[in-house]
């Protein structure tokens, strides 16, 4: 540091002189040593102390971006709560009660969702859930599990779900007409193993179970036998 300005002791600062810049660090050491050496006069002092006032004014206050940061922090966290909860809450759904299903005699009609119903498709009818909602539907008496498709509505006889003839087929409930069931919403992992079985020609394996329900001596229960309205099928 070079030598430092001589001040004499009681000298006034000219009135005449330029406002001197904001403190630096230089500055303050000369400010320090001064007030150290008893040479630093009330006026230098006021100007100093003055503008220490205006340069931490000048100065942004940061808390108030970290504050609106956190603020947004706060909000994500709560929105990623809910969606995680309300995942395992779809996760956790499940539904008990008695299915039935149709068949061939609906081949064509319009369904709630639009599209012409065929009983060879993995596909369902329930009263409320989504239009595309992927269920996978349990038998409670054979243990085999489907994976259907929801584009219809029904039934509306007290039963939960009205399944295609396929999705009959592979719980192993035509013979019988209905059986108890648990249905829940079918995990992506579930889906993707269920669209790869449903390369198999559905055809030939109702095919297969028809004959083998004829040589055993039973019938195929109709589904109006069990009283399921035919309304939930739009027939336009």
């Amino acid at each position: 540091m070079g030598a430092m300005p001589a001040f004499a002791e009681g000298a006034a600062l000219p009135a005449s002189a330029p406002e001197a810049p904001a403190p630096t660090s230089w500055a303050a050491q000369v400010h320090d040593r001064l007030a150290q050496d008893g040479k630093l006069d009330p006026q230098t002092e006021a100007r100093f102390a003055g503008q220490q006032a205006g340069t931490a004014a000048a100065a942004p206050a940061p808390h108030a971006v970290t504050a609106w940061a956190r603020q947004v922090e706060e909000r994500l966290a709560v929105h990623a709560h809910h969606v995680a909860s309300a995942g395992r809450s779809a996760l956790a759904w499940s539904e008990h009660g008695v299915a039935s299903w149709y068949g061939r005699s609906f081949r064509g009609h319009r369904t709630s969702s639009g599209s012409r119903f065929d009983p060879l498709q993995l596909t369902a009818a329930h009263p409320s859930l989504p239009l595309g909602t992927k269920l996978l539907v349990t038998s409670e008496s054979t243990g085999r599990s489907v994976v259907v498709t929801v584009n219809d509505r029904g039934p509306f006889s007290g039963r939960i779900i009205d399944l295609s003839r396929a999705a009959a087929a592979k719980l192993g409930m035509l013979g019988s007409g209905t059986d108890s069931v648990t249905l829940q919403r079918a995990t992506p992992e579930e889906v993707e193993v269920a669209q790869a079985a449903a390369d198999d020609d559905n055809e030939q394996a109702l095919s297969l179970v028809d004959d083998g329900v004829a040589r055993s001596g039973a019938h195929a229960v109709s589904p109006a036998r069990h009283g399921r309205p035919q309304t939930h099928l739009a027939d336009r």
